[in-house]
């Protein structure tokens, strides 16, 4: 009888831990998704813009999106010499 409760227990645990173990993967499915909607063209919605400005594409994907991303993270186009605008 012991046994009987103990499996039950165990598989009482293990059906309520997949939908807790599967949420954190949610994002990373979402993220993926975009990084094929890049892949084939850009992103197609804001969603998909959004996982990519945070995640970042592939590092083989040929996306104008993805190259014009990748300069804003790094934060090209600003002025590195900040130094240089300031005189005090």
């Amino acid at each position: 009888m012991q046994k009987v409760l103990i499996a039950a227990l165990a598989m009482g645990v293990l059906f309520g831990a997949g939908p807790v173990a599967a949420r954190g993967l949610g994002e990373a499915g979402e993220a993926e998704a975009a990084r094929m909607h890049a892949r084939a063209g850009g992103p197609t919605n804001y969603r998909d813009a959004e996982l990519l400005f945070r995640y970042g594409c592939r590092a083989s994907t040929d996306s104008e999106y993805c190259y014009e991303n990748e300069q804003r993270r790094r934060g090209y186009g600003r002025s590195h010499n900040h130094r240089k605008h300031h005189r005090g």
